[in-house]
């Protein structure tokens, strides 16, 4: 799976800042998935800011929703062939398995203090809150001094 995001990561810098511009999230989890330490967390801050105080948040940023959601429109653009949204097992074996990838990277944060993101590998927790029911990767987060 590294792989073939690091291929996808690859055509994307390839194509133009246009073509750049509507991919900027897919972009992200690529890079995710190659660095040992990810400080970069621009394109990725809207789904960041709320993630440990809100549960649909939490819920989107480990379901990986804007990942699916510009890998689908790339996957189309590019006209290559995928069985993960053939059924819902298949896409939770493509998470799980994302997850995995990450566990190892941390993402820095930078709001207003840094903050460490760390995914704990094939650890999943269910949160209930207000009638909302989600499986989550446990998370830790850590506030760091700035470098």
């Amino acid at each position: 799976m590294v792989y073939i995001l690091s291929r996808i990561r690859k055509i994307l810098e390839a194509e133009s800042k246009e073509v750049k511009s509507r991919y900027k999230k897919l972009k992200f989890y690529c890079d995710w998935s190659l660095h040992i330490e990810i400080k970069n967390t621009d394109s990725i801050s809207d789904e960041l800011i709320n993630l440990s105080d809100d549960i649909l948040s939490s819920h989107n940023f480990f379901a990986y929703k804007s990942f699916h959601k510009e890998i689908k429109k790339f996957l189309k653009e590019y006209n290559i062939q995928t069985s993960i949204y053939k059924n819902f097992e298949n896409l939770l074996d493509f998470n799980q398995k994302l997850t995995d990838i990450y566990s190892d990277t941390p993402l820095i944060v930078k709001f207003t203090k840094k903050k460490k993101i760390t995914i704990k590998e094939g650890e999943f927790k269910v949160i209930k809150k207000n009638g909302i029911k989600a499986y989550v990767p446990s998370i830790r987060f850590t506030v760091i001094d700035d470098d």
